[in-house]
């Protein structure tokens, strides 16, 4: 609009005027000391409309999880090589147990196949689905969470970061593989003094030989129960016996590495820092404790061990060192006391292990003498579970014996599961002898084995077949009739306290089950 010349002036003076009621209004509003005051009571509704109607900040969207386990393309976070790898591999362990077809039965919704032992002939039946969607959704966070983790953590932490994941299945057959690549070196043997078993020291390096036959109490101040109990949640199981046994050697007359000792497995379970020594604590056989410090080895590097050996020879029916006596062998036999005993030792389940038996039986009978059968299942891990039908009517064959025995463990799983409770079952008068089994009788599922597409996580998993080997059986594991555990001065005599129960000496016996 244009403005007359001569009425510029008037309208400049009509401007001033205007700013300076505008300045005189904000200033009435505002103290001396510059600040805004607060709202009368008055005022506060047109302030709430106010706020209203102002536009409100939009919310930040929850994360998705990167890793969703559902099929679809998986994109990878990690930008280093190493990182990059480890996040392909545990992507691919993970799709392994959630894969809709041949995954976990417990993680996938799909039918499970069930055998029930309900006599030697075995009617077969069908789960619609043993599916849990909660532990589904646990075991996807835990892999984010792993994932999330890689590049702060070593190979070893990632490895046993996803055993840590399959132990929430509890289920013994699903496992990650643990390679035992630094250890501290000594031998372990456990002694079962109480529910929990305590270490003792059988093999320790030359220059420290005052070690043997001491019990361990502690690494670095973390008690050796504390570490088991630590373990329990590394290591997939449905028994804390499987849990006990897996962390002892296997082996007794050479050193052979152990997880209980293993570096990396102490380190993350919070007994080890990056040092690769440690202060261990042990009691002698006079009640005196000790304190010495180890290094640790890797496995091939080995420093010259001592193993202990008993002074005397013992008596080659109740002697520590019988079980041991063809390693290589998947089973063997002997017969002992001129006859009167047959001693049959299964090292694990194999394809021939009922023939082993019938061979066993035969020469036995052959004899004339035979009053006592011993099958010994201890620390045989599993493997063919169809021979049992044959060995248990072996056994049976034998009708004129007076004992029958099955000797398990905490080292008893799967297979050699089912060969013991047919044993017990279908063999009159079999008496189970030893400690708790590492496996129930039942909720058995048939397992496959599976490697990442790098190697770099190789285990088993349990696929779609389920076994109940004893469908009225109730407890948590398969628990022997008459407890016998080994004991510290027995195997400072170099005798099998088991052995010797069933051969000479029911005096050991330490309970009895039901």
């Amino acid at each position: 609009m244009r403005i007359p010349y001569h009425n510029r002036n008037s309208f400049r003076r009509t401007v001033c005027l205007f700013a300076a009621i505008l300045l005189l209004a904000l200033s009435a509003c505002t103290y001396v000391d510059g600040n805004t005051p607060e709202p009368s009571a008055e005022e506060s509704p047109v302030q709430n409309q106010i706020e209203q109607a102002s536009p409100l900040p939009e919310s930040t969207p929850a994360l998705e999880p990167q890793y969703r386990g559902d099929g679809t393309k998986y994109t990878c976070i990690m930008t280093d090589a190493r990182d990059r790898r480890w996040e392909e591999e545990i992507v691919s362990f993970a799709d392994t147990f959630l894969n809709y077809l041949q995954g976990h039965p417990k993680l996938t919704e799909r039918s499970t196949y069930v055998r029930y032992e309900t006599s030697f002939r075995h009617p077969e039946g069908v789960y619609e689905s043993l599916f849990d969607a909660k532990l589904r959704e646990e075991f996807i966070r835990r892999v984010n969470l792993l994932i999330a983790s890689i590049d702060s953590k070593s190979d070893s932490e990632l490895l046993l970061g996803c055993s840590e994941i399959t132990a929430i299945l509890n289920d013994a057959h699903s496992n990650i593989t643990l390679p035992l690549t630094e250890v501290f070196p000594l031998g372990l043997i456990p002694i079962y003094t109480d529910a929990v078993p305590e270490a003792y020291i059988y093999a320790a390096p030359t220059e420290h030989s005052e070690l043997l036959l001491c019990r361990l109490d502690a690494i670095n101040g973390v008690s050796v129960p504390e570490i088991m109990a630590r373990a329990e949640k590394l290591i997939p199981h449905e028994s804390v016996s499987f849990v006990y046994h897996s962390l002892f050697s296997e082996s007794y007359s050479r050193f052979v590495p152990c997880l209980l000792l293993e570096s990396g497995f102490l380190r993350y379970i919070g007994v080890l820092g990056e040092e690769n020594v440690a202060l261990f604590t042990v009691t002698d056989g006079n009640g005196m404790q000790h304190e010495v410090t180890l290094r640790s080895v890797v496995k091939e590097t080995k420093p010259e061990m001592t193993v202990y050996q008993p002074e005397t020879v013992i008596d080659e029916s109740i002697s520590f060192d019988l079980m041991y006596e063809n390693r290589e062998a998947s089973g063997w036999y002997k017969l002992m006391e001129g006859g009167k005993v047959l001693y049959i030792r299964l090292n694990i389940c194999a394809d021939d292990a009922d023939t082993l038996c019938s061979k066993a039986v035969s020469s036995a009978a052959e004899t004339g003498e035979l009053k006592t059968v011993i099958v010994d299942l201890r620390g045989n891990p599993g493997g063919n579970n169809g021979t049992k039908e044959n060995i248990a009517e072996a056994i049976n064959s034998l009708d004129t014996m007076e004992s029958k025995y099955v000797l398990i463990d905490g080292g008893t799983a799967s297979a050699a599961v089912s060969i013991a409770v047919a044993l017990k079952r279908f063999c009159k008068d079999a008496v189970l002898v030893g400690t708790p089994a590492g496996e129930p009788p039942n909720g058995v599922f048939q397992t496959s084995g599976f490697a990442s597409s790098n190697r770099y996580i190789q285990g088993h998993i349990s696929v779609h077949k389920c076994f109940f080997e004893w469908p009225a059986y109730e407890e948590l594991t398969l628990m022997p009739d008459i407890t016998v555990a080994e004991t510290a001065e027995d195997f400072k005599n170099g005798i099998d306290s088991v052995l010797k129960y069933v051969m000479c000496d029911s005096a050991l016996t330490v309970g009895k089950g039901e």
